[in-house]
């Protein structure tokens, strides 16, 4: 691989492990989301931290992901689909279809979402979403 190309996949690296380190840091001290109670905006910030550092580690693992694609793959992914499943087979993620749940939060928390359905999201991100973050983390040896 040549060392400009490197150089992008070890920053793409380091840029999605530092985003990592934030997430986790926040969903170590995630409060528990009652559906039932009626927060105030600053109860709510809390919330609002872990979503959008969730939202930022996402997209830059995907970024990163489409680097590694790139220079791994005999062919480029040309779906969401196929690049996660590359990806999967690298051995980067453990789980294709918890990303493509991911995708799915990330595109109902960037988009709009109904209220109700936020205690089931902020739920799978801090149970399931963060496991599979935690293991590509563990991946990355940057």
């Amino acid at each position: 691989m040549p060392d400009n190309l490197k150089a992008i996949l070890e920053q793409n690296g380091i840029k999605l492990r530092r985003s990592i380190a934030i997430f986790l840091a926040i969903a170590e001290n995630a409060p528990v989301y009652d559906s039932l109670y009626v927060y105030t905006a600053s109860e709510l910030e809390k919330f609002d931290a872990l979503t959008g550092r969730f939202l930022r580690v996402y997209e830059t693992a995907v970024q990163f992901f489409r680097t590694v694609d790139l220079f791994e793959s005999i062919e480029k992914a040309d779906t969401f689909r196929d690049l996660i499943h590359h990806v999967c087979k690298l051995r980067w993620i453990q789980n294709e279809e918890i990303w493509m749940e991911m995708r799915i939060v990330r595109n109902k928390i960037t988009h709009d979402y109904l209220p109700e359905q936020f205690s089931e999201m902020y739920s799978i991100i801090c149970t399931a979403f963060t496991k599979e973050i935690i293991f590509l983390n563990s991946k990355l040896g940057i």
